[in-house]
């Protein structure tokens, strides 16, 4: 990092150095728009690729109803799941899970006992480790015949990484299994073979699930006891979903580049494909598209303002610029106007993603308004003096002296309780804080008389009062 010098606009300005970072540029430029670009023919090859799915997803809902036997349907759950397909289940791999927790399952070997373990704790059931101690020896050590067992190892050493605090012999097991593993890795053939170096380099629980998806399949493909059905329905699956990220991925892109193509943000990261891939690891499924999309949208702005403060901006202007943002139009700006509205349009950006997406499929605006219009207007102009902001602001002292004089009169008990719940709820009672303090003593008093009738909403207001400071009695 090293310093530069920013020249003043004005003639007179103070010189302002600044830091600066060389940050490299972002890997992918417009890949994703110009990959993603669909036609006739890709549409409606999409089309047969989801009928067929569907038709697949039939075929494997009959085989959880006609599975009976409690180790085939494990091992049909953990395929499923394993392969990314578990979000078409969610009901049918409940109800398998659920049969094989109330099952007998006490005269097992190794790789089912962990493989039960695993399943079921994922899933949310209480399993005791003890179940694990059968097959350790008369020393309190786990036997050195299991190392023969490769699959079972790996079962168990999936297994024991679902340990919670203080249960220490899922602990032994990870140590025990992850020794015998790594030294009989030579030995293995494929598929075991890339199985066991995936898992002792990331254990299954950790790992990302689309990325274990896309291994797995590989993995599976290999595995002599596959269901074909299952496979083609995961490759199907995994690039249905592929086609959906890469198009979220191209609408973004395209979003960014209208935001940052008229703006100098030659100080801030380009990482928006990363920050996408953060929240893909959380949630893939189709039905969170629009919240993977604005939660990269958010990120990738905050990521400019994190920018600007730890880069671009001095102490003073990081100062007065979180003080602006907090009380906004209150200070005099000390920042440029090029570098203040930079600033704002950010903060504003963040403010309208969220609005933006949600008004696709609402007609309401989710937006803080105030907040939203001051900064729409204060990335144009640096002080509010325009005629239109006169009479907005002799319009508003109208209307609170109206809203004041409602609240001189509290002898209707509801009708004065709705009024304060509506302008709490509205987020305007900063202007009327004098008038809401006077009532509590006097609801107390009318409160008693009217009881259940008004208990309820008189509870809430009483909580939103003492978080201000006041306090409502209540009374029987």
């Amino acid at each position: 990092m090293e310093n530069v010098i920013s020249q003043p606009n004005v003639p007179g300005d103070e010189v302002v150095i600044r830091k600066s970072v060389s940050y490299h540029p972002t890997v992918w430029g417009d890949y994703f728009i110009l990959q993603a670009q669909s036609s006739p023919s890709t549409q409606e090859c999409d089309e047969r690729m989801q009928e067929r799915a569907a038709e697949l997803m039939e075929q494997v809902r009959s085989m959880f109803k006609d599975t009976t036997d409690i180790l085939q349907t494990m091992d049909l759950v953990d395929s499923i799941q394993l392969l990314g397909l578990s979000y078409h289940f969610e009901k049918e791999i409940s109800e398998a899970l659920n049969r094989v927790h109330d099952a007998d399952f006490n005269d097992h070997g190794l790789y089912n006992t962990a493989l039960r373990f695993r399943l079921l704790r994922q899933q949310g059931y209480h399993v005791t480790p003890d179940v694990f101690n059968k097959f350790k020896d008369e020393g309190g050590s786990f036997m050195s015949t299991l190392g023969s067992d490769v699959k079972g190892l790996l079962s168990l050493y999936n297994a024991a990484y679902l340990g919670t605090h203080g249960e220490i012999i899922l602990d032994e097991a990870i140590s025990f299994t992850r020794n015998y593993l790594v030294s009989a890795l030579a030995d293995l053939k494929p598929p075991l073979t890339t199985q066991v170096s995936l898992d002792l380099e990331t254990p299954l629980c950790r790992r990302m699930r689309r990325l274990l998806a896309r291994d797995y399949i590989s993995i599976y493909q290999e595995d002599a006891t596959r269901v074909d059905a299952i496979l083609e329905l995961a490759k199907l699956d995994f690039n249905l979903l592929q086609s959906l990220h890469r198009e979220e991925l191209k609408n973004i892109t395209k979003w960014w580049n209208d935001l940052v193509s008229s703006k100098n943000l030659s100080f801030a990261r380009d990482r928006l494909v990363e920050c996408y891939f953060w929240i893909l690891g959380i949630y893939f499924e189709p039905d969170y598209s629009r919240a993977r999309v604005i939660t990269t949208k958010v990120i990738a702005l905050v990521s400019i303002l994190d920018d600007i403060y730890d880069v671009y901006s001095t102490l003073e202007e990081s100062q007065r610029l979180t003080e602006e943002i907090q009380s906004p139009g209150k200070l005099k700006p000390i920042l440029s106007m090029e570098n203040r509205n930079l600033c704002l349009t950010v903060v504003q950006s963040n403010l309208q993603v969220a609005d933006d997406e949600l008004m696709v499929r609402k007609s309401v605006s989710y937006r803080p308004r105030v907040g939203a219009d001051y900064f729409i207007q204060h990335g144009q102009s640096v002080t509010p003096t325009s005629e239109c902001d006169t009479r907005i602001k002799e319009r508003a002292a109208e209307l609170m002296e109206q809203t004041r004089s409602m609240s001189k009169d509290p002898t209707d008990i509801l009708q004065t309780m709705n009024l304060v719940d509506s302008i709490q709820l509205l987020v305007l009672d900063y202007h009327f804080e004098k008038e809401i303090r006077k009532l509590p003593a006097l609801w107390l008093e009318v409160a008693i008389r009217w009881g259940p009738t008004v208990r309820p909403l008189l509870s809430l207001l009483q909580r939103r009062c003492e978080m201000e400071g006041a306090k409502v009695g209540g009374g029987d």
